[in-house]
């Protein structure tokens, strides 16, 4: 198919590729493929914007003569509308990769995966391996030591200085979703702790059978105020597109600042698909200086994962999400889920950010 492909782009004269694109490798084309499919540009025009992007190499245009003209017909593409602006930032400006990992979640259970960590020296376990992998964020919930989820304060310190007693740089950053039927004084809890980061959902959801996570309009203002008062700098957990509809709005009205980083959760019951139309769908419907994160669940993980890797944006990975390292194949901890988008990275030519480079793209001070 990718040799067809590549014979369709540059065999067409009217493309005017140059001959030094002509021996992209497969892993370059599948992006390119990726790219048209979907419709991230419009016209031949784009063709060349990916490959200039993918090989890190100048491709001219018809009209182009200079490097000067090529950065001036990018500007002239990035005014034209936001969805093109923010293309085409990423693939000139490549930023380095995030990694979350969401090690424990309050839902997943010894019994879906047996490394699923539940006391405190299970969760440092898993932090451990997550960060020696290549993680920068360890997104956490916490557990009773018989599985049971909890806001406790406490129970979240315990945890915290656990990890930040084996890993001080790592960004910590706790859930204020809880678990299903907990209030919102409860769900905040952790916010007392004042930590770098912690989620704000942004929409009610079904979670199947007759369970409902709640968070009403009056609900995301309550917990946005609290992070703006805190300086804590929320994740906006976005389960579906009227999610990033409704952070937008509450950033008009003050309740949510900018930069704005979102974390695009799919393939849950009751929320957006994982593929990868649902994928543009989303990422398309940030603002420009927005930042975004990809937490695919289940079979989702790792596709989701590539095509944020290849669009310039982050990853999010971990037992909260998937249990399963491939088809069938329980991951024996959270690292080896983590060393996977690693890889994954590498190929595709991503290097991956520190604790201390993400905090830089996130906006968030550096830690000594």
């Amino acid at each position: 198919m990718f040799t067809l492909f590549r014979e369709r782009i540059f065999n067409d004269e009217r493309n005017h590729a140059t001959s030094s694109c002509k021996n992209l490798d497969n892993q370059t084309m599948i992006g390119i493929f990726y790219a048209l499919q979907y419709n991230t540009l419009s016209g031949n025009e784009h063709v060349y914007l990916l490959i200039f992007r993918l090989t890190k190499k100048h491709v001219f245009f018809k009209y182009t003569q200079t490097d000067k003209n090529l950065l001036r017909l990018y500007l002239f593409y990035a005014k034209k509308t936001y969805f093109r602006s923010k293309i085409l930032t990423n693939y000139i400006f490549m930023e380095k990769l995030i990694i979350t990992a969401a090690i424990c979640g309050a839902e997943v259970l010894k019994e879906h995966n047996p490394a699923v960590p539940y006391t405190v020296e299970e969760i440092v376990r898993e932090a451990k391996s997550a960060y020696e992998a290549g993680a920068s964020i360890i997104h956490l919930h916490v557990r009773w030591d018989d599985g049971t989820p909890t806001q406790d304060k406490g129970r979240f310190k315990e945890a915290m200085d656990a990890i930040l007693k084996e890993i001080p740089d790592v960004i910590i950053q706790p859930s204020t979703g809880g678990a299903v039927g907990m209030t919102d004084d409860e769900r905040l809890q952790p916010t007392e702790l004042q930590p770098e980061m912690a989620t704000l959902d942004c929409g009610t959801l079904n979670f199947g059978g007759d369970d409902v996570f709640t968070n009403t309009e009056n609900t995301i203002k309550y917990f946005g105020k609290r992070m703006i008062e805190l300086g804590i700098k929320p994740e906006l957990e976005c389960f579906d597109k009227s999610m990033i509809e409704m952070a937008l709005r509450l950033h008009k009205k003050g309740f949510i600042n900018k930069p704005m980083h979102f974390d695009f959760v799919m393939g849950v019951n009751g929320g957006i698909g994982g593929d990868l139309r649902d994928f543009v769908f989303m990422r398309g419907s940030i603002p420009a200086d927005a930042s975004y994160t990809v937490a695919g669940i289940g079979r989702f993980e790792f596709p989701l994962a590539m095509a944020a890797i290849i669009d310039g944006g982050h990853v999010r990975v971990g037992f909260e999400d998937n249990v399963y390292i491939s088809k069938g194949v329980l991951a024996k901890s959270n690292g080896e889920l983590v060393a996977k988008v690693v890889r994954i990275a590498k190929e595709l030519g991503r290097e991956i950010a520190t604790p201390n480079e993400a905090r830089t793209i996130l906006g968030l001070p550096i830690k000594n």
